[in-house]
């Protein structure tokens, strides 16, 4: 079997192939997971303050834990 699906780019992939200073770095990954987790707060209607630094990281663990809540409460249990 095999399947596809189209994603946009910019949630799925940031390349970390160089060192410092150039083209798809560890600094730019680190940026557009930001972005993205900006991009997800938006979309639940987060109203965000505007600095210099836009730093805004959701932790996984959080989210991990709010995912098996709400299936506890949905009382399936096929999340592990």
């Amino acid at each position: 079997t095999f399947a596809t699906w189209e994603v946009r780019r910019e949630d799925e992939f940031s390349p970390l192939k160089n060192g410092a200073g150039n083209k798809d770095t560890a600094e730019t990954c680190r940026r557009d997971l930001i972005l993205q987790h900006i991009r997800y707060l938006k979309q639940v209607g987060t109203l965000l303050q505007k600095t210099n630094e836009n730093i805004c990281e959701i932790s996984c663990f959080l989210c991990r834990r709010k995912i098996i809540n709400n299936n506890n409460n949905n009382n399936n249990n096929n999340m592990q």
